[in-house]
């Protein structure tokens, strides 16, 4: 019994001492780790899409219309997160686990007097040996070639979904090849001569749908290598879409390919391209993943999409990021968006190893089909965001 309290009162002491790196701890042969951030963020959102209460939460293209407050502001921690992961050796080989939250889109208090928001779980996963099992980063994206943002939202031309899955992953030398099976979601909306009257999910967007009724999971590969020069990484993705209210379905492929080159010391150049039947995954939620056609089919839509971004080091606590990403859908989907384009400049400084704070502008483009495919498009609306973020790692 004193040993067992002797342990715990050393593990808190651990937690409460820990700085700049996570709070690590033994119990058993099991390492354990705490770790996370808490970042407050100062925001104010002007232009279309300022209405909506979600824009000043993180830049969501499918909520930029032509609404406007006049401007919205105000503070929030809701980027603030907490990890919690293990780590054991076994005879497969190390197995290791880890569970995170944040505070994003959840309900919680009112602004009047608690302001309190709820936990929301990003990620819940374990690896065995060169299997991983639970919900992360889907394996179509390519995280090193994401810009440093202040906005976590806001990511046109790049791909961007957590989800369940199984995956595999093989190591060789500096290659890595990895296969998964992941959850399946269609989004779908309204195509050509079609008057199929899906539920509305936004008030954004006419006749759109998310269903449960896939029965195939979305089924991807990625290769990738990385070194001294940076990393690169090439995916490509095979789905199966179904409609309950026409009882068609159909398949999409998508490609997708990104690499990070650094240059000068810490400084980098990140870019992505992808092609093909992106939905959901592309754009932060400016796609649909299906339109149904003339009432009678389902078709896989088709989208381009495209990011570069710099970052570049003006000395060792001092640092500015640029970067630019589009997405445009090829497939006519009524009143859904047809191109999308943001722009995120922002200064930061490394006060110290676990402490930084910086300043950031943001341009977001949104323009949409028509109601019908001989309709004039909708004109181009455009949102301004302006940040102010104070972050401390643990």
């Amino acid at each position: 019994m004193k040993k067992s309290i002797k342990n715990g009162l050393m593990a808190i002491a651990v937690l409460a001492t820990a700085s700049s790196q996570a709070a690590t701890w033994k119990a058993g042969n099991t390492d354990l780790t705490f770790k996370g951030y808490i970042k407050l963020d100062w925001v104010h959102v002007e232009g279309a899409g300022s209405n909506a209460a979600l824009s000043k939460q993180i830049t969501t293209p499918s909520q930029i219309s032509e609404d406007s407050t006049g401007g919205r502001n105000g503070f929030q921690i809701l980027q603030s997160r907490f990890g919690f992961g293990t780590s054991t050796p076994t005879e497969m080989g190390v197995a290791k686990s880890y569970i995170e939250m944040d505070y994003y889109l959840s309900p919680g208090g009112t602004e009047t007097i608690s302001n309190s928001s709820n936990p929301r779980l990003r990620h819940a996963f374990f690896n065995v040996g060169e299997w991983t099992f639970g919900q992360t980063w889907s394996t179509f994206m390519f995280l090193p070639g994401f810009n440093e943002q202040l906005d976590f939202g806001g990511y046109a031309g790049t791909n961007f979904v957590r989800q369940s899955m199984i995956r595999y992953s093989k190591k060789m030398g500096t290659w890595k090849v990895e296969a998964a099976l992941e959850n399946a979601e269609t989004t779908s909306g309204t195509g050509t001569d079609s008057t199929v009257d899906n539920p509305s999910t936004t008030t954004n967007e006419a006749t759109t749908i998310a269903t449960d009724s896939d029965s195939f999971p979305d089924i991807i590969a990625r290769v990738s290598n990385s070194g001294d020069y940076g990393s690169f990484a090439v995916s490509a993705m095979l789905r199966k879409h179904n409609s309950d209210e026409v009882g068609k379905d159909d398949t999409g492929l998508a490609l997708t390919a990104g690499a990070k080159i650094n240059y000068s010391g810490k400084s980098n150049i990140r870019m992505s391209v992808s092609q093909g039947n992106l939905g959901r995954y592309g754009s932060f939620t400016a796609f649909k993943d299906a339109v149904i056609v003339n009432d009678s089919k389902v078709e896989a839509t088709k989208a381009f999409q495209f990011h570069a971004g710099i970052q570049q080091y003006l000395s060792h606590k001092l640092r500015f990021n640029v970067d630019y990403g589009m997405g445009k859908m090829d497939t006519f989907t009524s009143l859904g968006i047809e191109n999308v384009n943001m722009i995120h400049v922002n200064l930061i400084r490394q006060a110290m190893k676990n402490f930084q704070y910086g300043v950031e502008w943001s341009k977001t483009n949104v323009e949409r089909f028509g109601s019908l495919k001989t309709d004039a498009k909708a004109k181009e609306v455009s949102s301004n965001r302006y940040m102010f973020s104070a972050q401390y790692s643990f």
